[in-house]
């Protein structure tokens, strides 16, 4: 019942229940995990920029979970949720800074 008012709520745009919706699709909370389909998601809330649902991007990005590695994407979106003051955000900033993984 629950997900699927999420799952309703998601599909309205609501950008906080996107991003719900995209982390229990990745942890596979109470039902299979599809982290492809939490990425889809996690960018839907994120491109209205949801610092939560940036923050939880950047960190698919940077694992290769549910999408293709890409340390760029990820200090992008790490970026853009560390300019609303996230600070686990602002941590991975500054670690891809220290490792020039990603950043120029």
């Amino acid at each position: 019942v629950a997900k699927k008012w999420l799952l309703s709520s998601a599909e309205g745009g609501n950008c906080s229940a996107q991003y719900k919706f995209g982390t229990l699709l990745l942890e596979g909370n109470g039902f299979a995990a599809d982290p492809a389909e939490g990425v889809k998601w996690l960018q839907l809330a994120a491109d209205q920029n949801e610092k939560a649902a940036q923050y939880q991007l950047g960190v698919c990005y940077e694992t290769g979970n549910g999408v293709q590695q890409d340390f760029a994407a990820a200090a992008q979106q790490f970026s853009a949720a560390a300019k609303q003051e996230d600070v686990q955000s602002l941590l991975k900033l500054a670690s891809a800074y220290m490792a020039g993984r990603g950043v120029d």
